[in-house]
């Protein structure tokens, strides 16, 4: 599981590395498998708890982030931010 704070929308761009194979990454830095990346952090697995127990069982993650401040930027041009409900969610 990882997780991060950028400044900008993450979205997918097409590799034509290999030609004829459709491979698309993230533009983040996430770094690979088990190791972070510039702008994302492992958190840990999201194996079970208990594996020897069945149905859903809750695992928590924490991390800490440092973010920089965007309000000179909301001044200059109009940026919608999700309700914090949601950043929640989804971290």
């Amino acid at each position: 599981m990882k997780a991060g704070v950028v400044d900008r929308e993450p979205s997918v761009i097409k590799d034509s590395a290999i030609e004829n194979t459709p491979y698309y990454r993230l533009n983040l830095d996430k770094g690979n498998q088990s190791t972070d990346g510039k702008e994302v952090a492992l958190l840990g697995n999201i194996a079970k708890p208990d594996a020897e127990k069945s149905g859903f069982q809750l695992k928590s993650f924490e991390r800490t982030f440092q973010v920089k401040s965007i309000l000179p930027q909301l001044k200059q041009k109009k940026i919608v931010l999700p309700p914090p409900q949601l950043v929640r969610t989804i971290l």
